[in-house]
């Protein structure tokens, strides 16, 4: 299991998940947490190469090659959701995937983590989110 910090508390009682942009780091950061704690998985990424990658190592999981963000507002407009939502995008997504909070928390029936950068860091304990360090310049905010 990766080393990186996470909230692992927002593991407890989840049976499912979902997790955006899922094959940075080919699945080293929110991921493996999520596996390793046998909660089953939906990965979704644009990145096909790392997603063939990540699949064996994930047996249990589906995954979606396809925009994070379309798949978002398809499984909210759906009404879908999962115990668990993590979204971990690249640095310059943090704004975007900010913005976007209320879509992923709609999602969420327990949990939610998000990376955030510094930018986002004030807004989110204004909004109540639990938060640690992730790595510099960035954070794992979570409900």
């Amino acid at each position: 299991m990766s080393e990186k910090p996470f909230p692992i508390a927002a593991l407890a009682g989840c049976e499912n998940a979902v997790c955006f942009f899922c094959a940075g780091f080919y699945g080293e950061n929110a991921e493996e947490h999520v596996r390793d704690a046998g909660i089953d998985g939906l990965g979704i990424d644009i990145d096909e190469e790392r997603i063939v990658m990540m699949a064996p190592l994930f047996p249990r999981w589906q995954f979606v090659i396809g925009d994070a963000y379309e798949w978002l507002e398809a499984l909210v407009s759906r009404e879908v959701t999962f115990d668990l939502v993590t979204a971990d995008p690249q640095i310059n997504q943090f704004a975007r995937c900010w913005d976007l909070r209320e879509d992923f928390l709609a999602l969420s029936d327990r949990a939610l983590v998000l990376g955030i950068g510094d930018k986002q860091l004030r807004e989110a304990r204004r909004a109540g989110a639990s938060v640690m360090p992730r790595a510099k310049g960035s954070w794992w905010a979570s409900w």
